[in-house]
């Protein structure tokens, strides 16, 4: 594994994965694993895509190269986290010890979001949240595997670093972090208490451990052991069948001297049983660790590191949710429909105004037009009988006389009827 430039008031720009999760190591793996002997089951887990015989659901194995999951997550024994359904990335996996408004992380979750900062507490000013799966992978460094313009303190996947129990030496200022996030039996960090699960080769003496909290081992081992037993040469009869407590009190405990590779803000770790590495006890722990040596199972070791590094469950990003389908969405979409009918309603009333009003004004104007045109018509008549009248006056006296007395008949009123009078 490589190691990585340590400050222990600013973690490392981005860290790179380990070569061993490169593309080539993955196909050399699959190659070296895969036989002509694969039932089409079989070949459907490796790409990620099994079910159960439940209608489980798929798990995909695009983030780092990492394998595929096929297991639903499951435990027993005290504290055990168990899965509370499945999503779109793996298994939505009950984590206690979330801040308020996060409830669950999944594996092969993407992780991401807008980090927020904290306001109160213990870690008041600390960035919280928006760590992405591309950048969970760290180093063999202790303080590894934090996502760029991160700092100590801040908790950009919601999960606590590990901390170490008392060793048999004493460890260096920066290997101790218990006054920050408590001892490993500290059971209110996010995912519950340290736990740890041990590893071996069907091929090799080699034992490897993973370490981590109580939600995230529980949810990693089932997922780890269908994976590696049949494409990294685990022996699932001599390895953790169930996670159990860390530290147990014996020398089989892992050590920081053991690190190979950790991630996710340093809150996982795998570990070699008899790696030795003692640069990370050293003054410079950035310097370049220690060769694993050749004799220990390197197929096992790239199928725990990718198989980790693609599943280890994150906390999703909140969703982006839709204006328009809060509630007061709902209530804007109602204003503007009721708001439309009522323009609508407006404007055929005031259309129906306009129309009548020029209706009245035409029939107005018709109406004028039609009383000028009779009196044009009366004028002319008019005039000819005066002409005749004045011309029968002169040439005419006596038949003038008879027109005058005829047209005063005309103009006098009529006497009332007589009453009828009685026998």
């Amino acid at each position: 594994m490589t190691s990585a430039t340590f400050n222990p008031d600013y973690f490392p720009d981005k860290l790179s994965p380990s070569p061993s999760v490169s593309l080539m190591h993955l196909l050399q793996l699959f190659s070296n694993s895969l036989s002509g002997t694969l039932s089409s089951l079989e070949r459907r887990i490796s790409v990620g895509h099994a079910s159960s015989a439940h209608g489980g659901s798929s798990h995909g194995s695009s983030h780092a190269g990492g394998y595929s999951g096929g297991s639903k997550v499951s435990g027993s024994g005290s504290g055990a986290s168990k899965s509370v359904g499945s999503g779109p990335h793996g298994q939505h996996v009950s984590t206690p010890n979330l801040p308020v408004g996060e409830h669950s992380a999944a594996t092969y979750s993407n992780g991401g979001g807008k980090p927020s900062q904290m306001n109160s507490g213990p870690f008041k000013g600390a960035l919280l949240g928006g760590g992405t799966r591309s950048e969970v992978y760290g180093t063999s460094v202790y303080g590894s595997g934090y996502p760029i313009h991160y700092r100590s303190g801040d908790l950009p996947y919601y999960y606590y670093p590990l901390v170490w129990s008392a060793g048999p030496i004493a460890y260096p200022p920066y290997l101790n972090h218990t006054e920050e996030y408590g001892q490993p039996s500290n059971a209110s960090r996010p995912g519950g208490a340290l736990m740890q699960v041990t590893l071996q080769s069907n091929t090799t003496g080699s034992i490897f451990h993973f370490l981590a909290d109580n939600s995230t081992v529980y949810a990693l081992l089932p997922v780890i052991r269908t994976n590696c037993s049949m494409h990294g040469n685990l022996n699932t009869t001599s390895s953790s069948s169930a996670p159990f407590a860390y530290p147990i009190g014996n020398t089989s405990d892992p050590l920081p001297v053991d690190a190979v590779q950790y991630y996710r803000a340093s809150s996982g770790l795998l570990t070699l049983e008899g790696y030795n590495n003692t640069v990370a006890l050293s003054s410079t722990p950035n310097a370049t660790a220690k060769t694993i040596p050749e004799d220990v199972d390197h197929t096992l070791l790239n199928c725990l590191n990718v198989t980790i590094g693609a599943a280890i469950p994150l906390v999703d990003a909140p969703k982006e949710t839709n204006f328009w389908h809060t509630s007061k969405g709902k209530g804007a979409i109602a204003g503007i429909v009721l708001g439309t009918i009522l323009l609508l309603w407006l404007c055929c009333c005031c259309c129906c105004c306009l129309c009548i009003c020029c209706h009245d004004q035409k029939r107005k104007q018709r109406g004028m037009a039609s009383h000028s045109q009779g009196k044009a018509a009366t004028a002319p008549e008019q005039g000819t009988r005066m002409r005749e009248y004045d011309h029968q006056q002169v040439t005419n006296p006596a038949r003038a006389a008879e027109y005058d007395n005829r047209v005063g008949e005309v103009a006098a009123p009529r006497a009332p009827p007589k009453a009828l009078s009685g026998p």
